[in-house]
């Protein structure tokens, strides 16, 4: 596989060792120059198709430019034939690299491609705000069902037509073969674009304001809201914020918030309405003012939808109006280093700790004597370290005082079926998103694992760092390297707290995991959610070998859970663990009910012997 991501001189070392290994007896310099040719072809055929729309259009009806990916819109076994319902009524349709997309000032929706990191995303924008300002071509976006990207992509088109007043059509695709669908709605489109070509109005200029973010870049004397994708850590976090010195809330989420969330939701992903409505929620609740509020959000450039999260919910912000158009979304470090080293190296801890406090409850809740102990326990452990973490006290101490809480709890000896739980972030540990999954586990007789945030740190580190080194992002590397290296000796300071609680001397990734990466075909390129989840699944079972159940859990409309979801059943044969999914939609209904069988089986006694064996 070509490595095309990095400079040309790397692509062409990746071939010529490549055809190294099959024997043949090209010199680089043979290799280079073929590379050479290649993309001179390549420019010369993108020449020639550029600028087809001016010497082909049509002056007596309207012209088409069709947008959407291109293994979509121009595969006969994709696009259901929609280019040629067009032709069958007689309009020309061109693509969008048939325009000429050079030379322009995209200057009033340039604040929005910036936020956008995908290729054909932008593209497609690119030739929308073309198409907006040129008169007698008609844009047609065809999309991808469950297609994340293009829910975000078709949304900001739409903008860019409405605010040039200019009408448009969009098409989704789905698994149905029959084109018969479309055809009314082309149809109807057509003479729309007809109506408005006879018209002959004059292009609108677009509204640049209409696509320029608002963020914060301090947080001033406003109010933090922290989204509470963990609530234990997220605690701690807020009293992290409020020991450097501002006002910070945990945010609030219930069932009746991510009911609210499903308005604003056009197949984007569900977390990002989420965070919106339960932003919205908090601040009206405790009546502070939006103007005086931030949403707390980090910024990132994995390959996921999070970069778009605050361009998009600072959109929602606007469109839900009562003074939350003036609300601001602040673009923080997940470390929370932009606030003072101090504070990151807080924020570390405090993942390490509502992580491990998780874990050691879900060791000692199942087989808890006293039913509700060990969660008082939980809640009086989040109370000692958050006054630490907000006072600045001393955290051996606040530890001392916890584990010796914990240690009191009586507790039967019973053997249960581990399960670990993997999959987005943002579900995995909300107890709202999904339908408290633990407690549900453990109540059909189940053991739940789970893995701190520090520890996937640690899984995946390695395989980010290599993809750096190699795009040159030096200062990323040497940064984030230093910074945990640093974490991790401080680390040792607070192994002795938890180790009698999982029988280790020390509680660290023992060994790094990206060559497993390798056996399923992939690359350290493929970074994002699905290249973390195996990873985070082969460290789960290596830790636990006696593990019984995986369960996969993901919103609706995500991407990477889609694409791990895919590969599950290659995951199940590789680690001998079945693994089952649930996707949370928020419409309602017991989603954690599709486990109750597995757990039933795994608790009869042939079981135990069969995994055994199996591992």
């Amino acid at each position: 596989m070509v490595r095309y991501l990095y400079t040309s001189f790397y692509t062409k070392k990746q071939l010529y060792d490549t055809f190294k290994k099959i024997g043949t007896e090209l010199s680089f310099f043979d290799i280079s120059s073929a590379w050479d040719r290649a993309l001179s072809a390549q420019k010369n055929m993108e020449s020639a198709l550029t600028g087809l729309w001016a010497s082909q259009r049509s002056a007596d009806s309207a012209n088409v430019l069709l947008l959407g990916r291109p293994y979509t819109v121009l595969s006969s076994a994709m696009n259901n034939n929609i280019p040629g319902i067009f032709a069958n009524l007689g309009i020309k349709t061109f693509f969008n690299d048939m325009i000429d997309l050079e030379g322009i000032d995209y200057s009033p929706i340039d604040p929005l491609l910036k936020q956008i990191h995908w290729k054909h995303a932008a593209q497609n924008l690119k030739a929308a705000f073309v198409a907006a300002s040129t008169q007698n071509l008609y844009p047609v976006y065809i999309s991808s069902f469950r297609c994340a990207p293009d829910a975000f992509a078709v949304d900001y088109f739409k903008e860019i037509m409405a605010s040039a007043n200019k009408p448009y059509l969009v098409l989704e695709l789905d698994e149905h073969d029959s084109s018969v669908g479309y055809e009314t709605r082309i149809e109807a489109a057509v003479r729309a674009f007809e109506n408005h070509r006879q018209q002959d109005q004059p292009s609108q200029t677009i509204d640049a304001s209409l696509f320029t973010p608002k963020f914060d870049k301090s947080i001033g004397q406003k109010t933090v809201i922290f989204p509470n994708w963990d609530a234990i850590s997220g605690h701690l976090i807020v009293n992290i914020i409020k020991n450097e010195g501002y006002n910070a809330i945990l945010m609030e989420e219930n069932q009746e918030t991510l009911k609210k969330a499903l308005l604003t939701n056009t197949g984007q992903c569900l977390p990002l309405n989420a965070v919106a409505s339960g932003f919205i929620h908090t601040v009206e609740k405790y009546g502070l003012p939006p103007e005086k509020t931030v949403l707390w959000l980090n910024q990132s450039e994995i390959a996921c939808n999070i970069k778009m999260y605050p361009y998009h919910i600072q959109k929602i912000f606007t469109r839900h109006g009562k003074g939350f158009e003036k609300a601001r979304v602040y673009l923080g470090e997940l470390s929370l280093f932009d606030l003072g080293i101090k504070a990151s190296s807080n924020t570390y801890f405090a993942y390490m700790f509502g992580g491990l406090f998780r874990s050691i409850s879900c060791k000692i809740r199942p087989y808890e004597i006293n039913k509700g102990q060990t969660d008082a326990a939980l809640r009086t452990a989040g109370s000692i370290m958050g006054t630490a973490f907000l006072t600045g006290g001393s955290k051996e101490k606040a530890l001392k005082e916890i584990m010796s809480i914990f240690k009191q709890i009586p507790v039967k000896k019973e053997t249960r079926p581990k399960v670990g739980i993997f999959g987005d972030l943002y579900v995995r540990d909300n107890r709202i998103m999904n339908q408290n999954l633990i407690q549900f586990i453990e109540e059909n007789g189940g053991e739940v694992v789970t893995t701190p945030y520090y520890q996937y740190v640690q899984i995946i580190a390695n395989a980010y760092f290599k993809k750096w080194f190699k795009e040159g992002k030096y200062l990323s590397m040497i940064s984030n390297r230093a910074l945990l290296a640093a974490v991790k000796t401080m680390e040792k300071r607070y192994y002795p707290f938890f180790a009698p609680f999982f029988n280790e001397a020390e509680l660290k990734v023992n060994a790094s995991y990206e060559h497993i990466l390798e056996t399923y075909g992939m690359l350290p390129e493929h970074t994002g959610e699905s290249m973390d989840n195996l990873l985070k699944i082969h460290y789960i079972v290596n830790e636990h070998p006696d593990l019984a159940l995986l369960v996969a859990v993901n919103p609706a409309f995500c991407c990477p859970g889609l694409v791990t979801e895919a590969m599950a059943s290659q995951i199940e044969k590789k680690v001998g663990v079945p693994i089952v999914n649930i996707t949370y939609d928020l419409s309602g209904g017991n989603k954690n009910k599709v486990v109750v069988p597995f757990l039933k089986y795994l608790r009869t006694p042939p079981y135990s012997q069969s995994r055994k064996a199996s591992v």
